[in-house]
Formats: structure tokens, C-alpha cells, sequence
């Protein structure tokens, strides 16, 4: 079984709702995914993109190739868009028009915006007008944390998921990993290897690898929330994006063992 859902413990009622909405036929074709930066949002956009593409009746089945395809973030009725250097900037808008502009090979066509709070003015006015009158069987969902950046216009135009921060209910098991995602970045500003040998042995396999990266992700983002009023905040965000670089090729079945070395030299440098 290959259901995004199954590995989210703690949005059971965003997701009861999102399940109710399609088979209602209500389903929104803008939504925002607003709160803290977790991101699992993310996990739960491709989770969506799931259910809406699935190719059964009872779904997300998570056996059939739609199901298959999304998991793996390959689907070709999903489009994912991430910023770059703490942008997204028009070409980004450029590439979502044409996917929209393309014959529909999937049943639906679902567009991720991350971080959807970094749209410039130029991207997000040129998104205005098929955000409020998509094609035919189109979505948007918009993952941000800070939803009041976003462009009135824009706000308008979307039906808001609000995540509260006691939504995220992770695994006690995970807690120790969570730990050592934080003694990782410590270990890497002071020179230390010591958890990362430790990190590149506990990811025996990719599910492994992609849960720490994951935990790294969100550690990260916790320090540039507590960060946000000194001069780090650019240096922890590029290292937030340099993690989700690894965690999109270990889907691409990178090695592991190299991609941690290759991250942990890079928040060393960053770091120390």
C-alpha cells in the first residue's frame, strides 16, 4: 500500500474533511494549507493529490499507478512548485500556465504551490485569474506558514485549512530520531561527525532516510521561526532548502549515505 495519508498520524479531521468534500463533490479548487512550519503539509498536499486522482472508487486505494505515481511525487497530473533562493518567481507562473495549457492526461490536475507566501507581486498577480477560474477538474493548494503574506487577492480567492500546532502528533518512536536531527545540525557547526555516522547508520533504507530528512526539515524551520528577528534566518533557509534538495533525490534513489555526507558539509560550512 503506497497511501501519503497512512504515514500522517494527527490530521485525521483535515483529512475526514478533505474525504467528505469529494465525494460531496464540494471540493474547493483553491485551498491554503496555513499554519506552522511542519512539513508534513506538504506530505498531506501529495496526499491529496492522492485522493483526487485515484483511480478507484474507494479512494486513495494506494495500489493503483495514479496512487503509485503520487507517492513517489511523479505524478503527471500533479505539478509541484517550490521556491528558489527565497522566491518564486514568474517563470514560476509561466510554468504552471502552460501545464494547465496541456491536453489533461489524469483524470484531474492538481497544482502545489510551496511556501506559497514567497509569490512575488509579478507571480502572484499572473496566478490570479486561473486560481479563481481554473480549468475544468483543477485544484491549487497553496502550503504556507505564514498566511497573512500572502496577497489579499490572493486570500480571497482560497478556502484556508488552518493547521494548529497540536495537529502534528508525531510518533513517540520518532522522538529519538527527532533528537538526533538536532544533534546533527549541533554536531555539524562545531565540526563534529558523530551524528551523522549515527544518522547514516540508523538510514538503513529509503523510508529511513526520507523520515530523518524530513525531521531535518522541520528542525530547521523551527530555528528560523526562533531565529526570525537576527541575521540567520537567510542561512537557516537555505539550508531548509538544501534538505528538501536530498529529500527529492532520495525519491530519485540517490545514495543515502552520500547525501547526508554531501548536507552535512554544507550546514558546516553554513554553521560553524
Amino acid at each position: 500500500m503506497a497511501r501519503v495519508i497512512d504515514a500522517l498520524p494527527g490530521f485525521e479531521k483535515i483529512w475526514e474533511r478533505l474525504v467528505n468534500q469529494k465525494f460531496q463533490r464540494k471540493l474547493p479548487h483553491a485551498i491554503a494549507f496555513s499554519g506552522p512550519a511542519v512539513t508534513e503539509k506538504v506530505d498531506l498536499a501529495w496526499a491529496f493529490a492522492q485522493l483526487v486522482l485515484c483511480e478507484k472508487e474507494n479512494a486513495p486505494c494506494g495500489t493503483c499507478g495514479q496512487c503509485l505515481r503520487a507517492e513517489a511525487r511523479q505524478s503527471e497530473g500533479t505539478l509541484f512548485i517550490a521556491p528558489e533562493k527565497n522566491a518564486i518567481k514568474l517563470e514560476a507562473a509561466h510554468e504552471i500556465l502552460d501545464f494547465l495549457s496541456l491536453q489533461r492526461v489524469s483524470s484531474a490536475r492538481i497544482v502545489i504551490i510551496d511556501q506559497a507566501h514567497l509569490l512575488n507581486l509579478q507571480t502572484a498577480n499572473a496566478l490570479l485569474k486561473v486560481i479563481e477560474e481554473p480549468p475544468p477538474e483543477t485544484y491549487f493548494i497553496l502550503v504556507t506558514s505564514e498566511f497573512s503574506l500572502l496577497l489579499p487577492t490572493l486570500r480571497s480567492r482560497v478556502q484556508t485549512i488552518r493547521f494548529a500546532p497540536q495537529a502534528y502528533a508525531p510518533d513517540p518512536e520518532q522522538s529519538e530520531l527527532r533528537e538526533l536531527a538536532a544533534h546533527f545540525l549541533d554536531d555539524a557547526g562545531q565540526g563534529r561527525r558523530e551524528a551523522l555516522d549515527r544518522a547514516q547508520a540508523e538510514s538503513k533504507d529509503r523510508e529511513n532516510a526520507l523520515q530523518f530528512v524530513r525531521l531535518l526539515q522541520r528542525e530547521l524551520r523551527e530555528r528560523t521561526l526562533r531565529n526570525s528577528e537576527t541575521g540567520k534566518v537567510r542561512t537557516l533557509t537555505a539550508l531548509w532548502q538544501s534538505a528538501y534538495k536530498v529529500e527529492l533525490d532520495l525519491l530519485a534513489n540517490v545514495d543515502r549515505a552520500l547525501l547526508l555526507e554531501n548536507f552535512y558539509y554544507r550546514a558546516r560550512a553554513a554553521l560553524s
